[in-house]
């Protein structure tokens, strides 16, 4: 099959491609051939790209966006509110919506009233394989990666391990670095800060944690969970939407915002191993997923 992928990062928007590309389909990248069955753009500025590209070349083809998410608390704000009205005109141009989850397929339908097929549910497990390494005896201490931005409640993280002996390390970058370390500071914790290590680095540090903690009150498909537990990495999660649909039962959560909560979750007794995690997300791998979209290629594309 002729796919063309419209993409920004190449990191979380080339998985699929890529093995598709492994499995004998022709991708092209960023641009639309003649024989160019199906166009895919990942993300709302991969959509503006391709919509561009299409217009420019004059070219018919059917076309598809996947949407990453709609974040909720951008909602009603004004210069948000133009960005994600003129994302809905995107989309509602293409033959088909994708989505990252069913949750965010929910919100496109809540926020936009459009309808979209949950089929991307891919993290990358080959880039976590890459550099995996076995620690049996893993150091007292949790890893919490992501951006520092105020909606991944890093800080209650660190108000719940204060006057204990555990160590933080810290992997990511943003806006909320400055607080981070003063909490750090005021609480006298133990503790690493990476920014944009390279990704060698941060498995290390998932590998040897004893547990990783991922506080955030909303994710569109929140690789790092997945990430830890490939890494037989314990987790424990915010209790939100996007977090059950993707793990159910088979991590540990707390109460979203209460650091009680998280606490009594840090408990040893409390904590799900993470062999549960692991085998819950084998349907989420890449090669998995891509069988799914293959699969779906196949019936709607001809």
């Amino acid at each position: 099959m002729n796919i063309s992928f419209f993409y920004v990062d190449e990191i979380n928007g080339t998985n699929i491609a890529k093995e598709l590309e492994l499995r004998g389909h022709n991708i092209l990248y960023n641009e639309i051939g003649y024989e160019t069955q199906l166009a895919i753009a990942v993300c709302l500025y991969s959509t503006k790209n391709m919509m561009n590209y299409i217009e420019k070349h004059n070219i018919k083809v059917k076309t598809a966006s996947v949407v990453l998410d709609i974040p909720f608390w951008r909602i009603g704000i004004p210069r948000w509110d133009e960005i994600y009205n003129d994302y809905k005109k995107l989309v509602s141009k293409c033959d088909y919506i994708f989505t990252i989850s069913n949750f965010t397929t929910s919100e496109v339908k809540r926020i936009w009233g459009l309808d979209s097929i949950p089929l991307f549910l891919e993290f990358n497990n080959k880039r976590i394989e890459e550099y995996y390494n076995y620690v049996a005896n893993r150091k007292h201490q949790i890893v919490c990666i992501s951006r520092f931005v105020p909606h991944k409640r890093f800080e209650l993280v660190l108000e719940a391990i204060k006057d204990t002996d555990w160590k933080i390390v810290l992997i990511g970058y943003g806006e909320s670095l400055n607080r981070y370390v003063s909490l750090i500071y005021n609480y006298k914790i133990d503790n690493e800060i990476l920014i944009n290590p390279p990704w060698k680095t941060v498995v290390e540090k998932l590998c040897e944690s004893e547990i990783c903690v991922h506080p955030s009150i909303f994710e569109g498909k929140s690789y790092v969970p997945k990430e830890a537990l490939w890494c037989n990495t314990p987790v424990i999660l915010a209790d939100i939407p996007v977090n059950r649909e993707f793990h159910g039962d088979s991590v540990s959560y707390f109460k979203m915002d209460d650091v009680e909560d998280l606490k009594r979750a840090l408990d040893t007794l409390n904590r799900v191993p993470a062999i549960s995690g692991r085998k819950f997300i084998e349907k989420n791998t890449i090669e998995r997923v891509t069988d799914d979209i293959e699969k779906w290629l196949e019936e709607n594309i001809k």
